[in-house]
């Protein structure tokens, strides 16, 4: 029988060689983990952003600003214009819906028109201008002058309701005398939404007859 040499690394060593090994693997989990937690970090951020953005009021009103004359067809656009401010309508935006009233009101025949879902008629449109101008009245001034000139004087001046509500105007705040106006001269908004949503359900649409204005025409009217 041949003779063999068996080298015995001594205990101490061959523990030490296994520490080191799983130092290096441990670190090496750490900066892999490190980079990933990092990368994921970057991604929720930008997610984050991004939600923010498109949950904002601004950046949904930019996106229709920005709407180039054919990027849409007629019908697209009417529908994503009425998704984005009846959204935002029910959100409770008063400048949406004031937009709104000015889409459905148009105060020249080279703007925008809006026909609410149902309003087929005179006396329809007529009831709808009235509501989307009472639920905006606490907008800013600027678009409370163009509502209070435009349906207020032409529709409000007949009937007592209608009369009291003008009279309010001149002698509280506008907040107020919308919030009186609920409820009598039209109905409270969350009311009118389930009426206006109801008959989105029975399958009316809104209609549009969308006209882009030059931005330069846009920036001068404003």
């Amino acid at each position: 029988m041949g003779c063999g040499v068996i080298l015995v690394m001594p205990l101490g060593e061959e523990l030490m060689k296994i520490y080191k090994i799983f130092l290096v693997v441990f670190l090496l989990f750490v900066s892999v983990y490190q980079h990933l937690a990092v990368a994921e970090d970057k991604i929720s951020q930008k997610e984050i952003k991004s939600n923010k953005s498109e949950s904002s009021w601004e950046a949904a009103k930019q996106k229709l600003e920005i709407l180039k004359d054919g990027e849409l067809s007629e019908e697209e656009e009417c529908q994503l214009m009425w998704d984005t401010l009846w959204t935002w309508s029910k959100k409770g935006e008063l400048e949406a819906r004031a937009s709104l009233f000015m889409l459905t009101f148009p105060s020249a025949s080279d703007v925008s028109v809006l026909f609410m879902p149902g309003s087929g008629d005179e006396l329809s449109r007529r009831r709808n201008s009235i509501a989307l101008a009472i639920y905006s009245t606490g907008t800013h001034q600027k678009y409370f002058q163009k509502i209070s000139n435009m349906a207020f004087q032409m529709y409000l001046n007949d009937g007592f309701e209608g009369s009291s509500f003008l009279k309010c105007l001149k002698e509280q705040s506008r907040e107020v005398c919308a919030q009186g106006a609920q409820g009598g001269l039209v109905p409270t908004f969350d009311v009118y939404a389930a009426e206006i949503d109801a008959l989105i359900e029975q399958g009316m649409k809104p209609k549009c007859k969308i006209q882009h204005v030059p931005k330069q025409e846009t920036e001068n009217a404003r």
